[in-house]
């Protein structure tokens, strides 16, 4: 570029640095999910652009490679009206926590974007075309549904999907932060197991039984989102203690811990409306989550036959 005719080459390099600098500028608003636009005047474009940078937001934390094409997309100049293209980033965003849900290759969807950020770019495909490649790439919903059913030990995936599922089904509003300083995710049933803990579960002490104990409490169901200032006295209490919070001496002082039923995070509360958890529990609220995901990810948001998990535990 510096060598470029017929400029020379002190002009080619301030226009590369000029060029360098837009490109940082720009690709600073990716990596800070805020997106910048003029005319905010508009209360759909106000909300387009919110939804946009909720979805950079989520995809900074799981997937560094969709900014081959939302940088694509969005800059310069947008390539589509903002509403579009925060229609886009939001398809973006769910069909790569689908894709990962899912186990697919990343390589695959990352050749995807590639190709779709290259037709972008030369003006070779329409927004209609853009949004039918990324839906026709979503994954079967029965291979979605199999894959929830097991552990999912990657904890900023679990804390992504309780959060998303939170938002649609309780906080519509966005209050609760995704900040990991404010919230955390809480396993109900604890990672490291106790003869009080795996009595619940009906299990023993056995190396099967061990083993068992360790994959059910990464299910997805086994987790809640939960304010630290609650999450950081619970630790391995039993349930009950978890649930309603309890009492201990501290410095010769009656000290009261809240439990989960005194969280503001509206799906975390609903979980107190169990007597016991054990194993059947862990795993139908599990089934509960799955079908939310199905729903919010693999559909085009939230749906009304989206259900909280108080509805789900009545039918």
């Amino acid at each position: 570029m510096i060598d470029k005719e017929p400029f020379g080459r002190d002009q080619n390099a301030t226009t590369l640095l000029d060029n360098l600098w837009d490109m940082s500028v720009n690709y600073k608003q990716l990596i800070n999910a805020k997106f910048e636009f003029d005319d905010t005047n508009s209360p759909e474009i106000n909300k387009a652009l919110r939804a946009l940078n909720e979805s950079l937001f989520v995809l900074n934390r799981i997937n560094s490679s969709s900014r081959i094409l939302t940088l694509e997309l969005l800059f310069p100049e947008p390539s589509f009206s903002i509403l579009e293209c925060s229609e886009i980033v939001g398809l973006v965003e769910r069909l790569t926590i689908s894709w990962q849900v899912a186990g697919e290759n990343a390589q695959q969807l990352e050749d995807v974007f590639q190709n779709l950020a290259h037709k972008i770019h030369i003006g070779a495909i329409s927004r209609k075309e853009v949004v039918q490649s990324l839906i026709e790439l979503f994954p079967e919903e029965e291979r979605i549904k199999s894959e929830l059913e097991g552990p999912i030990a990657d904890a900023t995936m679990a804390r992504v999907i309780i959060y998303r599922i939170h938002q649609y089904l309780g906080d519509v509003d966005r209050i609760i932060p995704y900040a990991t300083d404010a919230t955390e995710v809480e396993h109900v049933a604890p990672q490291s197991a106790t003869p009080e803990w795996l009595s619940a579960l009906g299990l023993t002490e056995s190396p099967e039984d061990l083993a068992e104990y360790e994959s059910l409490v990464e299910v997805i169901g086994n987790k809640v989102l939960l304010e630290q200032t609650i999450n950081n006295t619970l630790k391995q209490r039993g349930f009950a203690d978890k649930k309603a919070g309890f009492e201990a001496m501290v410095k010769k002082k009656l000290q009261k811990y809240p439990g989960l039923s005194h969280s503001i995070i509206t799906e975390t509360k609903h979980l107190a409306v169990n007597d016991v958890w054990g194993k059947a529990e862990i795993l139908d609220r599990t089934d509960w989550m799955a079908d939310c995901f199905i729903k919010i990810f693999l559909s085009a948001g939230a749906p009304d036959s989206l259900k909280t998990y108080e509805d789900w535990l009545k039918n």
